[in-house]
């Protein structure tokens, strides 16, 4: 697990980081849903858990072999070895879940507005309660 710290700004940071997801199409190796969870974490903590494979793909395939290296099937694996559960109704902004979306399974955080997620067409919200979301980890203390 990573131990991570909240800033004292993080809020404004995560309100940037907001907007610019639904600024930016969503594409493999620069803002697919990872990355854009990576950029949320970044805002909250300061620390950029995605710099090792940040442009290291740029397909579908990519991410998978990115994922695979790791040994993980899909990126609710790989949220499993790096943050604490918490349930998903407990979430709060800044934390980060993982989703079914599209039927495959993605990773979005959460905001003022919902769970932002990454989709084919760039970002979009879903209600907190959505039973899409198939589970929550905490980010930061």
């Amino acid at each position: 697990m990573t131990s991570l710290t909240r800033l004292p700004d993080w809020q404004l940071r995560l309100a940037a980081v907001t907007t610019r997801c639904l600024e930016t199409p969503s594409e493999w190796g620069s803002s697919d849903c990872i990355l854009k969870a990576a950029d949320a974490v970044e805002a909250v903590t300061g620390v950029d858990l995605a710099a090792e494979f940040r442009g290291a793909y740029s397909t579908e395939t990519g991410a998978a072999k990115i994922l695979r290296q790791r040994g993980c099937e899909n990126v609710e694996q790989l949220l499993d070895q790096m943050f604490e559960p918490v349930g998903r109704l407990m979430a709060q902004r800044g934390d980060l879940v993982s989703i079914e979306e599209d039927g495959a399974i993605a990773a979005g955080f959460v905001t003022e507005y919902g769970v932002c997620v990454a989709t084919p067409r760039g970002s979009a919200f879903r209600p907190q309660t959505s039973l899409a979301i198939r589970k929550a980890y905490r980010v930061g203390r």
